[in-house]
């Protein structure tokens, strides 16, 4: 996998904003219980997390992507040239929360993953759960998710909002997604959120195919003291 990363200057100080970066790979089908190989991404580096869900007001997302077949970095997703490289993927926020602040940053030994899937692409590209079907739904500024729950090889609890569609650009408040997860035996408000990463779960493709982000932004606001 060849990643490239451009550095983002004059970044609002409140707006944690990453780097441009693509990431263009090709790799085998995996096994079934393993079937991610790698997972390109910007990771929120900030002292504003671990935070208490108790404790966190909004959880901001200011995001555009693109998919496309081949090297170069795609200014949109044609969706006809995936299915040509036989690729699955997925391109989602990935976050890890814990009852203990000590381990919510780590994602092997955190209590649970949350995912948020803006895009889904190849029959292999599956959220854990999905032949239990959808457990809730939720809309964020237009966009409705569907929320599948199980439990992955670590142990963890694992809940993936997907999108109804793919969705190349986001703009939304999503800690709803966080706090509806109480009523379906997800974290409670006195977990810890640790880990918030935005990125793409390469599965596999025949053919190279190069996973661009040229807007990311992440706002986290903490309950007023």
């Amino acid at each position: 996998m060849c990643m490239n990363v451009t550095s983002k200057p004059n970044a609002d100080s409140k707006s944690k904003a990453a780097a441009t970066f693509a990431a263009t790979w090709q790799y085998p089908m995996g096994p079934v219980d393993q079937p991610v190989h790698a997972f390109p991404n910007a990771k929120l580096n900030t002292t504003d997390i671990p935070i208490r869900l108790s404790n966190l007001s909004a959880l901001n997302f200011d995001v555009a992507w693109n998919y496309g077949a081949g090297n170069d970095k795609p200014t949109s997703t044609n969706t006809s040239g995936l299915v040509d490289a036989e690729m699955n993927a997925n391109v989602c926020i990935d976050m890890f929360l814990a009852a203990d602040k000590a381990v919510s940053d780590d994602t092997t030994k955190s209590d649970y993953e949350v995912m948020v899937w803006f895009g889904a692409f190849g029959a292999a590209t599956q959220p854990i759960g999905l032949p239990a079907g959808a457990v809730d739904h939720h809309t964020v500024n237009g966009t409705t998710f569907d929320l599948y729950a199980g439990a992955n090889a670590f142990g963890q609890k694992v809940f993936t909002w997907v999108a109804d569609q793919n969705t190349t650009r986001f703009v939304g408040e999503i800690s709803g997604l966080v706090n509806k997860l109480q009523a379906n035996g997800g974290p409670q408000t006195t977990a810890w959120l640790g880990y918030i990463a935005f990125g793409s779960e390469a599965y596999s493709a025949a053919k190279n195919v190069t996973f661009s982000v040229t807007e990311l932004a992440v706002d986290i606001q903490a309950v007023s003291a």
